[in-house]
């Protein structure tokens, strides 16, 4: 009996170890700037998102591809990050690497925006938007964001 909770006990810390070695590892791949790839982000579209899209008139269309287009995201070793839109707009708040290895945005207004790493690999990262009952009603037309690195 004992040396099954020894065991048990073992097992956890090398679990625990694990998790905090993949989120240092991911931290490590993450740092840097990348560069949101705006087709790729509208070719993964959900169909809702899609036929939400194509009901926009042109000059609405123009406005989210301004908006979305060569967004940059920088980030920081600090767990800081800089968004630069490509009107120069900035945003500057923190990241992080949750238990479940999921990206938080954690945005200056205090509202924390968690996404899945669909993919980390070389210079590809995408994220597909967790919804959460926190966000309320945010609404991410894309839900993919395809990123590469620079």
């Amino acid at each position: 009996m004992k040396l099954q909770h020894y065991i048990m006990g073992l097992m956890l810390i090398v679990f625990s170890l694990f998790q905090t070695v993949s989120a240092q590892t991911i931290q490590e791949q993450l740092i840097g700037t990348w560069t949101f790839d705006y087709q790729a982000s509208l070719g993964s579209m959900t169909q809702k998102s899609k036929d939400h899209y194509n009901k926009m008139d042109a000059s609405r269309q123009s406005k989210l591809s301004t908006t979305y287009k060569d967004r940059k995201i920088t980030f920081n070793s600090d767990d800081s990050y800089v968004q630069v839109l490509s009107d120069g707009r900035t945003t500057n708040a923190n990241w992080t690497i949750n238990s479940k290895n999921n990206l938080e945005f954690k945005l200056p207004n205090g509202r924390t925006i968690p996404f899945k790493i669909v993919t980390l690999q070389n210079n590809t990262l995408i994220l597909s938007q967790i919804k959460s009952n926190a966000q309320g009603s945010l609404k991410i037309l894309f839900t993919n964001w395809h990123l590469t690195k620079n």
